[in-house]
Formats: structure tokens, C-alpha cells, sequence
């Protein structure tokens, strides 16, 4: 059986982050209102499992058109697979996402195993209905039966209603017998209208041959005629390429003819041009020349007008470095000021430590003091040992006071304990007491018997006395009550109940007093009573000869002495143990003050070897703290007086320094600022005389580059004559003339060449036409004669086409716009296409008619099994006022009572009419041929049944959830007493409080 367990709305319809979680009940009833969403819930279901259909059929669940999100999945529980989610989103095209319970996606492949070739239309025709569906059933026939039943019993039933409704698309499209469209039909058509074209055509076959032979004879003459015209025009398009050709031709044999008288000269390419160009620049560059050398001439006048004092320049470092460091010399005139005041502070400081140490403490015995690494160490080391053993020495007194009570608290115990001991004598005697007295135990024990035993039996003797006093009050009560009772229903006219209540009375009363007096019997008698008194008086007498409160003196004090002997021998040995822990202690303690003694003299020695002035070891470490203090302060005052007198000898040799340059320099003022402001003045004449060496050399170097360059170009001058084997200018220019002829008359022959070369571009023409010229063809014919001999022909040409013409159309006439071989290549085409789509047809036929066949046996084989269990259910239905539903040919579905009488669907109630459909849909589902049973979903189809007939439905749909799940969606509030079936409330899903979950697609998920 597949159950869903679990409804995951991401997004659909009126429903936004929804989980519904199922009952394990196989019959669940769902309730909602009007517009709860009960439809939504069905086809969201159906939807999940068989996939979205298209688009245009979900507006209502799409809100504004936004498909993103819609879709969610259900959790499915499978006998064949186990637990399982499906779930699809609209947004990527509906493919399901199979999830087993590891969370493995396991594909559509599983999913096809689990539907078992059901698809979306065989699960709403069989297992999912509502009112609407349930109308459908009204026009049911022989055929849709039929066709219902081949849903649900067969395995890929899908496949085969599509390729029924293929064959019969090809059939209908390949032939109907009345019809026109089909290609069998219009083919058929096309073949007679050829078959009486070709019988006109016979009785045109004979004119026709005639005509053929004069329109041939007309175009072999035509064709005599082109080729004449051909070979005129020919002649005539040559005359008129050798006529354009002819003066260029001649042009170029007689430049050809003056090249040949002209010799062979060397002379180099454009020699007179680049003799200009060499001479031009010879020329540019003297001019250059001649200003640089007046330029060398102004600037040396220049240096020479410099007069640079060099002693300046030379120290010009020791000038800039006294220029550097007068800034650092004023910083420390300040720091001098400075550096005083720090002293007067460092030395209160120190005056103020030296009267804190006090005892004979100055600035000399502080300096002498030795307040090393080492020493501090060594002090502290001695320190820590002294403390430790001033700690050590206070554990050991407490140790020692509490030792000395403990032994006085052990000596007081001994006392005590002296007082319970037992002498010898005294102990034997009491021991052999108490050995005699050991039988006196047993008799103790049953004497206590004896006593509880006398005490039973009183207090069984006082519930009796009680017994015998109920039994005469309730008796009494009872029949004073019964009597009351019964006076007052007499006075109230009920003589009957009052005689009624009187006798109850009376035989209560008896009743009470013979179930007291009976228990009262059961106590025990006054037998057993006297014999224990017995008993127990002889007990008494004996026990009386040694009275019992001596024995247990005698074991008091016996068991003091022991007591007392343990508790003295363990005070002993403790005491003794705390003696020797305090000889011990003393022992500690003496040697603790020996240390302290020795780590005293140690500290004297230290403070003589450090020469620390006589003071308390108490006070060592808080003078070493002002010792190393005012140390500290003395130091500091030391480093500045030392950084004092530094700077005054640095300022003091700055001054020298300066001094003795400003004499070196011969200056009258030894201001440093002045002695810059000449040292900028030097530096100024000297940068200038730098500058004027620079250009001066500048110059001299573009002398030399000008000169350099005026005998590179001189050089070529000379090359140009040499290649034209020439010594002067004068014969260079005459050789240049021929030469120049010379290239002028090649460049003659190459242009007038290009010209013919553009009026005939083809090379072997171009030969032809000089081979004409040579051989002189075309004397005597002119383009006048060829234009005449054309125009004879081409009116010869006009006058046979026009005959021609005459007689093909004749002929055209006699075709019809179509030739005879035409019509019989397109009816033999015919023909064939006709024979093609004939074996198609029948192909399609017989498999058409083995399905149909087909499907009639299946009907046949499973009609008897869908009518028996639907007449089951429709007779519990209606309360077996109906026995059988039968199916007939021609009226369908057919209802029969148990009187025999039947009853066409239409002569039944609208009720009546639902139930008979809800049973054949059942019906369908129990024969449904699948591995497992799928769930039957029913939506609000009991709209038009009454209590009874509603009630026996719900009977029926308990029946079939034994082999399917069954979910029934409902308006109906009294169906929720249904006692098999689990209750589910939407308006509970909408209102109620719950928690929300985000889940993966980022969708609100809330469980119920």
C-alpha cells in the first residue's frame, strides 16, 4: 500500500510555507469550509506525484504569474521502496527529486517503478474524483467502459490510448470513404482527371508530328543564318580592334627604331639630382659654418671678462659645513640652560634621599656603596632566607602549642578513664554472674510472647462487646428508617411503595444482624486466654529468684572496664607518639633560630662587603631601595654635568673654526652671513664661467661635425662623377642629357605599351593584332561593307523566326500548356503514390483492428470482476435496497433491485445516480493491476447524500482503506464522529500557532 505521510507546501495557491503531517490512519477525512483550500490540496497533490501540467492551467494556483517557489513534496511510504520524498518545483520545469532515507536522490527511475505506468489521466479517471468527475460518469457507454478498464488494468495503459490515437490520425489522414481531404481520396481524384487528358491527346497526335518537322526544318535554316552572322561579326569586331590599335602600334615601332640608334650608357640613377642636392648642402653647411665660428669668438671674450677668486670656490666645503652647524650650535646654547636647571633638580632629589637614610649618610658613602647586579641578588637571596625561616620558626611554635594540648587533653582521658576500671576480683566475680544468667534470655523472649499474645486476645474480646452493640443499633435503624419511609409514601397516597418499603426494611434490618452476629462468632474463645496466664505466672517465678536488674548492672560495669581498658591503652600510645612529635618539634625549632642567627651575622657581612653603612637587618631592604635611589640620582647629575661641559667645547671650537676661515678667505667680516652671500657671488661667476665652456665646446663640436659633413657630401660629388666615368661637372651634365633621352623614350614605349595593353588586355590578341599589321589583312574591307552584310542576314534571321514562331504555336495550341509524355510520366507517378499509401493504410488497419481486438477481451475478461465488486458496494451503499449493476450496449450502466425490476441511470435520484458512480470508481481501483495500491482521494462527492445513505458510504470507504489509503476532503462537520477514520481540520492548519523552519529553498516550512 503507498500512503503519503507528509505534505510540504513551499508555495501554491492560497497556501505559503505549509506542512500537513498525515495520520498513520489508513481513512483520513479532511475538513474545510468553503474556500479552505480542499481543492487546492488535491490538486497539489495530484501535481506532486504525476507532475505540473502546463501553464496556462495553473493561474488559479500562480499569484501574480510569479512561478518562483511554487511546488514543494510529499513524503511517501512505499511496502516496495520504504520511506520516500518527492518533490517539484515549477520553476525547473516540474522534474521530480526522489529522496530515499539517506537522503540519496535517486532520479524519475525509481519513481516510474512506483507509479507502474500510471499517469495523470488514468489517476483522475480511477482514483481521484469529485462531484464534477463524478457527473463525466453520466455518458458512459459500452466504449468508455471499455476504455476505463483498459486504464486500470493494464501496465503502460498511457502508451497505448496514444498510439491508438496515432493509428486512427493516420488512418483518417491516409483515406475516408466520403471524404475529400484524405491523400488516398484526392489521389484517387488526380489519376481520373489525368486518364481523360490522355485520351484527348490521341486524337491530336497527327497534326502534331506535321508540325514538328516544319518547326525543325524553320531552326536547322535559323541556325545557318547565326553562324553566317557569327563569322561577319567576328571580321567586323577585329577591324575594329586593329583600327583602335593601329597608331599606338605605329607609334610604338618607331620609338622602338630610335631606341636601337641610341648606345648604351653608364650613368648613375638621377645623377643630376643628387649632384644638386650634395652641392646645395655643401653650400648650407659653409653658411653654418662661418656663424658657429663667430659665436666661438663672442663666448671666449666672455671667459676671459670673468674674474673668479678660487680661494673661495676651494673652500666652499668648510664654508657650508660652518653654515650647517651654526643651527645645531644655538640648539645647544639652549640646552645649556636647560642641562643647569636639570642639575639643581637632580641635586635636591638627591639631598632630600640622603636625609631620609639619615645615620651618618652622605653623597661619598652613597658612591661607595655597591649596588650591583650581584649584591642585589645576594641581599635578596638572604632576605628570602631569612623570611623563610621566620615563617618556618612561627609554624614550629603553633606546631609546639598545639602538641602540649593535645598531651594534656590524652592525660586527662587516662584520668577519666582510671575511674571505670575494674580490679581482678571484682571482674571474675561479675563474669561468672553474668554466665549463670544466660538461660533467664529465653525466658525473657517468651515471656514477651505471652504478653502480646493476652493483649490480642483482650482487644479481640472488646470488638465483640462492640459487635453485639452494632447488632441491635444498624438492625434498628434500618427498620425505624423503612418504617418512616413507608408511612410517608402511605400518606402520599402510594400504598403499594409504601408496603414495598416497609418489607425492603425489614429484611435489611435481618440481613444486618445476621452479618454481625456472624462475625461477631469467628473471635476466639477464653481458652487460650487462661492457658497463656499459666504460662506466664510460672515465667514470673522464676525469673523472680535473681532479679533481672542486677544482671544488667553487672554487664554495665563489665562493659565500662573494657571500654575503659581500650580507651586508657590507645591514650597511651598516642600520648607517647605526641611526646616523641614534640621532642621532634623542639628539635626543629632550635635549629630554625640557629639559621636565623647565622643569616643575621650573614647580612652584616654583606653590608661591611658592600660597604653599607651599620643598619637593622629590619630595615636593610627599605635603605638598599634609597641607596640605589639617591645612586641613581648621583649618576644622572654626573652624565649631565659631563653633557654640560660638552657642549660649551663645541660651541667654544665652532668659534675657532669660524675665525680662522674667515681669515683663510681674506674677508673683512667674519659674519656668517655675510661670508655666504660672497660665497654665492663666486659660485654665481663660476657657474657662468661653466655654462660658456659648455657652449664654447658645443660649438667647436658642431665645427668639426660641419666639416665632417662638407667632405662626406664633397666625397660623393666625386662618386657621381666616377660612375659616370667622367673628371668635370661639365661633361657629367652632357652624359646626363643622353642618358635622360634615353629614359624618356623607354618610358614612351611603356606608356603607349599600357595603352594597348588597356584596349586589348589579352596578351595573344594584343601579337595577333601586330602579325596584321606586319601582314597588312584588312587592306580593301571596310566597317561599312561587314554592317551591310549583317543587316541582310538579320532580315533573313527576322523572317524565318517568325515562321517558326507560327508554327509553335500551333503546336502549343495542340499541347495545352502540357506534353503527352508529361501526362503519362505524372500517371505512372500516380499510380505508384497510390499503391504506397494503400499498403499504409491497411498496415494501420489491422493494427488498429488487433488492438481494438485487444481491448474488447480485456473488457470482456474484466468487466464480470469491476461490475460484481461495484455492485457490492453500491448495495451496502443504498442499504441493500439494489442487488447488481449491469452494463448495457445500448443505454450503459444499469441498475437492478432485489425485486428483479431495473433502472436506466437517468431514472435514478441525483443521490442514487453519485453512489452508483462512487461504487464504479471504487470498483475500478480494486482492479487496478499494480504492485502496490495507490491512495483514493475524494473530493466533497457526498454533497447529495442523506444521513443514512452517507453514513453506509462511510462504511464502504472504511472497507476499502483496508487495501488503500483513503483521504476524503469534506465540508461536512458530522463526519468528524467517524470512528475508524482520523480527523484533520484545515481552518486548525491555518489558525494555529507554529513553529517555522527554513528549509534548503529558501521557503518557509511550518509543521503542524
Amino acid at each position: 500500500m503507498i500512503k503519503i505521510k507528509q505534505i510540504n507546501i513551499y508555495q501554491f495557491g492560497r497556501f505559503t510555507g505549509r506542512s500537513i503531517q498525515l495520520p498513520a490512519a489508513p481513512f483520513l477525512i479532511v475538513y474545510g469550509p468553503n474556500e479552505a483550500g480542499k481543492s487546492t490540496l488535491t490538486a497539489f497533490i495530484k501535481y506532486m506525484l504525476f507532475g505540473f501540467p502546463p501553464k496556462a492551467k495553473l493561474d488559479a494556483f500562480v499569484r501574480n504569474r510569479d512561478i518562483n517557489g511554487v511546488g514543494g513534496s510529499l513524503h511517501i511510504e512505499s511496502e516496495t521502496f520504504g520511506g520516500l520524498k518527492l518533490e517539484r518545483f515549477l520553476n525547473e520545469s516540474g522534474m521530480p527529486k526522489v529522496y530515499d532515507n539517506t537522503g540519496s536522490d535517486n532520479g524519475s527511475h525509481q519513481l516510474n517503478q512506483l507509479f507502474y505506468g500510471l499517469d495523470l489521466p488514468a489517476f483522475e479517471a480511477i482514483f481521484c474524483f469529485d462531484l464534477d468527475g463524478l457527473k463525466e460518469l453520466e455518458k458512459i457507454g459500452a466504449k468508455e467502459m471499455n476504455q476505463l478498464l483498459f486504464s486500470a488494468g493494464m501496465t503502460g495503459n498511457s502508451r497505448i490510448m496514444r498510439l491508438e490515437q496515432m493509428l486512427d490520425k493516420k488512418l483518417q489522414a491516409l483515406f475516408k470513404p466520403s471524404g475529400r481531404k484524405p491523400v488516398i481520396n484526392q489521389t484517387i481524384t488526380e489519376l481520373d482527371h489525368l486518364k481523360g487528358q490522355l485520351k484527348d491527346w490521341d486524337k491530336k497526335l497527327n497534326d502534331y508530328h506535321d508540325i514538328n518537322e516544319k518547326i525543325q526544318q524553320a531552326e536547322r535554316e535559323i541556325a545557318d543564318i547565326l553562324e553566317k552572322k557569327r563569322e561577319i561579326e567576328n571580321t567586323y569586331h577585329q577591324l575594329a580592334q586593329f583600327s583602335s590599335l593601329k597608331p599606338l602600334m605605329i607609334k610604338y615601332n618607331s620609338l622602338h627604331e630610335e631606341e636601337k640608334q641610341l648606345p648604351d650608357i653608364n650613368f648613375p640613377d638621377q645623377g643630376i639630382e643628387r649632384l644638386e642636392k650634395w652641392q646645395a648642402q655643401i653650400v648650407v653647411l659653409e653658411g653654418e659654418k662661418a656663424e658657429i665660428s663667430k659665436r666661438i669668438e663672442q663666448i671666449s671674450l666672455a671667459v676671459r671678462q670673468l674674474n673668479i677668486d678660487r680661494k673661495w670656490l676651494d673652500n666652499e666645503r668648510n664654508l657650508l659645513h660652518l653654515i650647517n652647524k651654526a643651527p645645531y650650535c644655538e640648539s645647544l646654547r639652549q640646552n645649556i640652560d636647560m642641562t643647569k636647571e636639570k642639575i639643581l633638580y637632580e641635586a635636591n632629589l638627591l639631598d632630600n634621599l640622603i636625609n631620609k637614610l639619615g645615620g651618618g649618610w652622605t653623597k661619598e658613602a652613597v658612591c661607595a656603596a655597591d649596588i650591583g647586579i650581584e649584591s642585589k641578588d645576594h641581599l635578596k637571596q638572604l632576605l628570602n632566607e631569612r623570611e623563610k625561616a621566620m615563617h618556618h620558626r612561627d609554624r614550629l611554635e603553633q606546631a609546639l602549642s598545639d602538641s602540649m594540648a593535645k598531651t594534656e587533653r590524652f592525660q586527662e582521658q587516662i584520668a577519666q578513664s582510671k575511674q571505670y576500671v575494674l580490679d581482678e576480683a571484682e571482674r571474675s566475680r561479675i563474669e561468672e554472674q553474668l554466665e549463670a544468667s544466660k538461660n533467664r534470655d529465653m525466658l525473657e523472649k517468651e515471656k514477651s510472647w505471652l504478653e502480646a499474645k493476652i493483649q490480642s486476645i483482650h482487644r479481640e474480646r472488646r470488638q465483640k462487646s462492640q459487635l453485639k452493640k452494632l447488632s441491635i443499633i444498624i438492625p434498628g435503624s434500618c427498620l425505624v428508617l423503612s418504617v418512616f419511609i413507608a408511612f410517608l409514601q402511605f400518606y402520599s397516597h402510594h400504598p403499594i411503595s409504601g408496603f414495598i418499603s416497609g418489607a425492603f426494611g425489614v429484611i435489611l434490618s435481618l440481613g444486618a444482624k445476621l452479618a454481625i452476629q456472624k462475625t461477631a462468632d469467628k473471635t476466639s474463645g477464653e481458652s487460650d486466654e487462661t492457658e497463656a496466664d499459666q504460662r506466664l505466672k510460672t515465667i514470673n517465678e522464676i525469673l523472680l529468684a535473681r532479679p533481672q536488674g542486677e544482671l544488667y548492672e553487672y554487664q554495665t560495669l563489665l562493659n565500662k572496664d573494657e571500654e575503659a581498658r581500650a580507651s586508657i591503652a590507645s591514650a597511651n600510645q598516642r600520648l607517647e607518639d605526641e611526646k616523641k612529635y614534640y621532642g621532634h618539634l623542639i628539635q626543629q625549632l632550635d635549629n630554625v633560630s640557629l639559621s636565623i642567627e647565622t643569616n643575621t651575622e650573614r647580612l652584616r657581612e654583606w653590608m661591611v662587603r658592600h660597604s653599607f653603612l651599620e643598619t637593622p637587618v629590619s630595615l636593610i631592604e627599605e635603605v638598599y631601595q634609597y641607596v640605589e635611589e639617591a645612586k641613581t640620582h648621583v649618576i644622572q647629575q654626573q652624565q649631565l654635568e659631563k653633557q654640560l661641559n660638552g657642549h660649551k667645547q663645541k660651541i667654544d671650537a665652532f668659534e675657532r673654526e669660524k675665525y680662522q676661515l674667515a681669515e683663510q678667505l681674506q674677508a673683512e667680516n667674519d659674519s656668517l652671513w655675510h661670508l655666504e652671500q660672497r660665497l654665492n657671488k663666486e659660485k654665481e661667476k663660476h657657474q657662468r664661467y661653466l655654462q660658456f665652456k659648455h657652449q664654447l665646446q658645443g660649438l667647436i663640436e658642431q665645427e668639426e661635425a660641419l666639416n665632417e659633413k662638407m667632405s662626406r657630401y664633397q666625397t660623393e660629388c666625386e662618386r657621381l662623377f666616377k660612375a659616370a666615368q667622367v673628371n668635370d661637372e661639365e661633361a657629367f651634365r652632357k652624359k646626363a642629357k643622353k642618358y635622360e633621352r634615353k629614359k624618356q623614350i623607354q618610358s614612351e614605349m611603356l606608356e603607349v605599351k599600357r595603352q594597348m595593353e588597356q584596349i586589348e588586355p589579352n596578351r595573344a590578341s594584343l601579337q595577333q593584332c601586330h602579325l596584321w599589321l606586319r601582314e597588312d589583312r584588312f587592306k580593301g574591307v571596310t566597317k561599312e561593307s561587314l554592317k551591310k552584310q549583317i543587316e541582310e542576314l538579320e532580315q533573313r534571321l527576322e523572317t524565318c523566326r517568325k515562321q517558326s514562331l507560327k508554327w509553335q504555336s500551333e503546336r502549343s495550341q495542340l499541347e495545352e500548356n502540357q506534353s503527352y509524355a508529361q501526362l503519362k510520366h505524372q500517371m505512372e507517378a500516380k499510380r505508384s503514390f497510390l499503391n504506397e499509401k494503400a499498403r499504409q493504410w491497411a498496415v494501420y488497419q489491422t493494427a488498429r483492428g488487433l488492438l481494438n481486438k485487444a481491448k474488447e477481451e480485456y473488457r470482456e475478461r474484466k468487466l464480470p470482476a469491476v461490475l460484481a465488486q461495484a455492485s457490492e458496494y453500491f448495495s451496502k451503499m443504498t442499504g441493500y435496497r439494489y442487488r447488481a449493476i449491469l452494463m448495457s450496449d445500448e443505454e450503459g450502466l444499469v441498475a437492478e433491485n432485489y425485486a428483479g425490476q431495473s433502472f436506466y441511470v437517468k431514472e435514478l435520484s441525483r443521490g442514487t445516480q453519485e453512489q452508483l458512480y462512487v461504487s464504479i470508481r471504487l470498483a475500478l481501483a480494486s482492479v487496478f493491476e499494480s504492485a502496490e495500491s495507490f491512495p483514493i482521494i475524494i473530493d466533497d462527492s457526498f454533497v447529495n447524500f442523506d444521513n443514512d445513505r452517507s453514513g453506509q458510504a462511510m462504511a464502504v470507504l472504511s472497507e476499502v482503506s483496508k487495501r488503500h489509503q483513503v483521504i476524503l476532503m469534506t465540508c461536512h462537520k458530522e463526519y468528524k464522529n467517524q470512528s475508524d477514520a482520523a480527523w484533520i481540520s484545515l481552518a486548525d492548519v491555518e489558525h494555529q500557532n507554529i513553529d517555522s523552519v527554513m528549509n534548503e529553498k529558501g521557503v518557509v516550512s511550518c509543521m503542524i
